[in-house]
Formats: C-alpha cells, sequence, structure tokens
C-alpha cells in the first residue's frame, strides 16, 4: 500500500487507521521506525470507497472514513476507525503500536494534536463525525428504523466522507437496502429542503424512513441503480427519465413561492441577470491571468460578447413567458435512480427555482455524454415536450428550447460562483477551472447560434 510518487494520475493518502477498543494503530515497519500505512487512488475518483476497499482487500480490515486531513506538502492524512479486523495478519511488516510508537515525522502542522485528541478523548473536535464511535450508533439508529438487525447489513458501503457528513448505504444478504445521508450544514438547508420536497413531491424523490435533528440526516429507501452505472440503458428509460422530470417541474409551479422561503435557490432570470456580471468579471480575469499551466483561446473581449448574448438569451426565454418550477441544479445521471418501473432524483443539495427548460437542457447535456446519445436525444426532446404541451404551446416550448445553452450553464455558473471569487483567482486550480468554465460558456453560446441559424 506504498505510494508511487511518480503516478501524476493518483492521488496519495497517509492512513491513520485507529482500533477503537485498544486505541492502538496499525503501523509499518521501515528499518528502525514505524510508519503510517500509506495507499493510492485514480485522481478524480471518490476517496471514501476507494480507500477503504484498498484497506479491505489489502488488510483484510472493515472500517470506516471519520476525517480527512489536507497537509500542504505531505499526502492528506485519513482518519478511519476500524470496524472488524482478523485475529492475526500474514504481514509482519504491519503491527498495532501505540501513538508513541509511530515517527513524529509522519505528522505536519496541528495533525499530530489532532489525532492525539482522537486517540485520547475520542474525538477530534472537528465535526460530529470525526470521533470514534459514530458508526456503531448510526447502524443501531438504521436497523430501529428498518426492523433489520444491524447483523444482517452484510453490505456496508460508505461513499462519501468528510468530518461533518457522511453518505454509507447499508444492504442485506435478500437484497433490502437503505442510504444514510448527513449533511455538513449548520443551517440545515439541504436537510430540510430534502425533507419537504419528499413531503410536496413522493413520487419524484426517495422514500424517507427517518430523520435526525442532531445530525442532520436521513435514513431512505434504496431506490434503484443511477442511470450512469446503465450502460445498455434502452432509448425509451430516457424518455421516462424526460417525463418524469416534467411532471416533476409542473407539479411544483403552484409551490415555487414557498420552495424559495423554505430555503431553495433563487435561479430565477432575474436572479441570473443580478449575478452574472460578476460572475462574467471573474471570468475576464481568469482568462487575462498569465498561463498557469492550462490553454484557453479566449480573451477578454470574447467574455463580454458571451456576457451580452447571455442576457439575449435570457430576455428571449423571458418572453416565452414559461413559470418558474423547482430545478435540480445538479441533475446529472448519477442523482436519477431507476428502479423497477420507477425514476426518482436524488441528491438535492443544490435545489433551486428557475426556469424548466434551461434545467431540461443541463440534463440534454449530461445525457448527450452518455453512449446513445444520437439515439436518445431527439426521443428524450419529444417526451419533454409532449409532458408539457398539456400546459404550454409548441410554440413556446420550441422558442424557449432555442434559447436555453447559455441560461443553462449560467444557472450552473451560479450556483458554483464561490469558486469565481478575486480571492479565488489567487490559486492555479481555480483560474483553470475559471477558464474552463468560461470555455463552457462558449461551446453553450455556439450551440444557441446554431438553434438560431436552423430557426432563421
Amino acid at each position: 500500500m506504498q505510494r508511487t510518487i511518480t503516478d501524476p494520475d493518483c492521488i496519495h493518502f497517509r492512513l491513520f487507521l485507529i482500533e477503537p477498543c485498544s486505541r492502538t494503530v496499525l503501523a509499518r515497519r521501515d528499518g528502525e521506525r514505524w510508519v503510517l500505512p500509506r495507499a493510492n487512488i485514480p485522481r478524480w475518483s471518490r476517496i471514501a470507497p476507494n480507500i477503504l476497499s484498498k484497506i479491505r482487500g489489502q488488510l483484510g480490515i472493515q472500517a470506516i472514513v471519520l476525517d480527512e486531513l489536507d497537509a500542504l506538502a505531505h499526502d492528506s492524512l485519513i482518519l478511519a476507525e476500524v470496524i472488524d479486523r482478523p485475529q492475526s495478519g500474514n504481514d509482519s511488516s504491519f503491527s498495532w503500536k501505540n501513538l508513541s510508537d509511530l515517527a513524529t515525522d509522519e505528522f505536519v502542522g496541528e495533525e499530530l494534536r489532532t489525532v492525539r485528541a482522537l486517540v485520547f478523548d475520542g474525538t477530534t473536535g472537528r465535526g460530529q463525525f470525526s470521533r470514534l464511535g459514530w458508526f456503531s450508533e448510526v447502524l443501531s439508529w438504521t436497523a430501529s428504523h428498518t426492523d433489520v438487525a444491524t447483523k444482517q447489513f452484510v453490505e456496508i458501503k460508505q461513499v462519501n466522507a468528510a468530518s461533518s457528513s457522511t453518505l454509507i448505504r447499508f444492504a442485506t444478504e435478500n437484497g433490502f437496502a437503505v442510504w444514510f445521508k448527513a449533511v455538513a450544514d449548520p443551517s440545515m438547508i439541504e436537510y430540510r429542503v430534502t425533507v419537504k420536497l419528499r413531503e410536496h413531491f413522493p413520487d419524484y424523490l426517495p422514500t424517507l424512513l427517518a430523520t435526525h435533528d442532531v445530525w442532520h440526516a436521513w435514513l431512505m429507501e434504496d431506490a434503484g441503480r443511477p442511470l450512469d452505472e446503465m450502460e445498455n440503458a434502452r432509448p425509451r428509460l430516457f424518455e421516462e427519465v424526460a417525463r418524469h422530470l416534467a411532471e416533476l417541474q409542473k407539479a411544483s409551479i403552484p409551490k415555487a413561492a414557498s420552495l424559495l422561503v423554505q430555503g431553495c435557490a433563487d435561479l430565477r432570470l432575474s436572479a441570473l441577470r443580478a449575478r452574472m456580471p460578476a460572475i462574467m468579471a471573474s471570468l475576464e480575469e481568469a482568462v487575462e491571468i498569465p498561463d498557469y499551466g492550462s490553454h484557453t483561446y479566449l480573451r477578454k473581449a470574447r467574455i463580454r460578447a458571451l456576457h451580452q448574448i447571455f442576457k439575449d438569451a435570457a430576455d428571449q426565454l423571458q418572453a416565452s413567458s414559461i413559470p418558474d418550477t423547482l430545478v435540480h441544479s445538479d441533475v446529472s445521471t448519477e442523482n436519477i435512480l431507476i428502479g423497477d418501473g420507477t425514476c426518482v432524483f436524488a441528491d438535492w443539495a443544490e435545489a433551486a427555482v428557475g426556469n424548466p427548460m434551461a434545467n431540461f437542457e443541463q440534463l440534454r447535456i449530461q445525457v448527450a455524454q452518455h453512449h446513445n446519445a444520437a439515439a436518445v436525444h431527439g426521443r428524450l426532446l419529444a417526451a419533454y415536450m409532449r409532458t408539457w404541451s398539456s400546459q404550454l404551446s409548441d410554440s413556446q416550448i420550441r422558442k424557449a428550447f432555442m434559447s436555453t445553452p447559455p441560461v443553462a450553464i449560467a444557472m450552473y455558473l451560479n450556483t458554483r460562483r464561490d469558486w469565481l471569487t478575486p480571492e479565488k483567482l489567487r490559486e492555479p486550480e481555480f483560474v483553470r477551472y475559471a477558464r474552463a468554465m468560461a470555455r463552457q460558456m462558449d461551446r453553450a453560446v455556439r450551440e444557441y447560434e446554431a438553434r438560431e441559424a436552423l430557426t432563421a
């Protein structure tokens, strides 16, 4: 499990694996020293499931991630609690040691203080899940709300992990499965919005089994496979997705104003127009910054032109008189769950109120990345238009569809505007991100212009 320093396609971690009863830590002998195990995972992959898979596959240990400590000059430090481990291991280079036995230069900055707190106090103080014992509490709570004994959950998969949030799937041998999700949300917006949306639109969200106010958490039934995992999905399935999205949007029209009060973000055209000058100014700044290793063919004049074209498209969309609805600002195929005759939308962290046609454009872009894109695009649009046809004229829908590309990318930029501040643009990674977003805006405008040309 040692890192390969020269591999640019991997990210590297130090593993602080703690046994909760003895408070000992797994260590590897390195000459006369005891050091932490290392692990590599593919860049851009989910950290928790990949790290835990490495730990389980190579060490035979079942663990749960408690926290990740970022380090500037070293690999990030993963804190993980051991849930189950073999009584003895075959690799004599590993041993369970006291914290004092580890080489102190394995830790940087405040890390040693943090791991000492975890070992001696049972908590780092960094968040509700950066402590020992929480997994047992969650498992017992989950069992109590499902009438399933804790030992019957034979498959446990932690998908996301942080000091104050986590996402875990619990499954039994007979196929019953539930998801536990807790969010790092001091104002509880995502938690409250998710609960409210389930109350308002039960046919379009996974079934909630229980909620926990202290953890900002909820337990939901497994609603099926994500659309992005269904490589051989039939075109008919994409039609159903488009129909369900349109039906959800239509059902939300009377509740649009109350959804804003309940915590949904404001992505209405008026809000986009008000925020886009600052966002586009950040994109202008990013494309003019000396090269950070990311190519951009755009210049400030083009960014200004893109801004004007966005305003024109927004005016056209406004003129189509499409009502505002609930929109899923992260309507990726990963968040569309397909069950036995069901289709629901999950992960409402970016629930908002905005233009439904622009939200459909975001879905269309996601589906365009699917290998059946050519076969499903026309049917996707036709199914969506048919569902709206009882409320909007064909002319309204087609005119709106023509103007959606710049508005759809503007909606996305608005959900990421905290990444485009002057402070963020002092960091190379955010400069690269801003340049990528400028290119996305340019492509959206070109798509808009192509649609206009077809109707000229």
